[in-house]
């Protein structure tokens, strides 16, 4: 796998935005909107398909579920920008939240979801 920094993205993302003067169409509701519309999209992929479906389905569509993917990733990144956040500091942060709501010796192999 390639591995590619955050700032990285975050420069390619506002350099995208800038050269294109969309940033008075980029305040933080707006993209706020957008990521909720992209996840849409991504889900669409899997709506009504079973488990056994979409192995197959993944198969021939992964491209362009990977193209909704990245429209997502791209509108969070943008809000992270938007919002002057510390992704190094603030994804730690939240992965501890994790470690402290779910801790291992009660959650291990039980679905989250249930």
């Amino acid at each position: 796998m390639n591995k590619v920094s955050i700032q990285k993205l975050l420069d390619a993302i506002t350099t995208f935005r800038d050269e294109r003067d969309w940033m008075e169409f980029t305040d933080l509701k707006d993209t706020a909107i957008a990521t909720s519309l992209e996840a849409a999209e991504l889900l669409e992929h899997f709506k009504w398909k079973t488990p056994e479906q979409v192995q197959g389905y993944v198969v021939k569509h992964k491209s362009e579920i990977e193209d909704e993917m990245m429209d997502v990733i791209f509108n969070v990144l943008l809000m992270v920008e938007q919002l002057g956040t510390d992704v190094d500091k603030k994804f730690f942060e939240k992965m501890k939240k994790n470690e402290l709501k779910y801790p291992v010796r009660k959650v291990k192999g039980v679905n989250p979801h249930l």
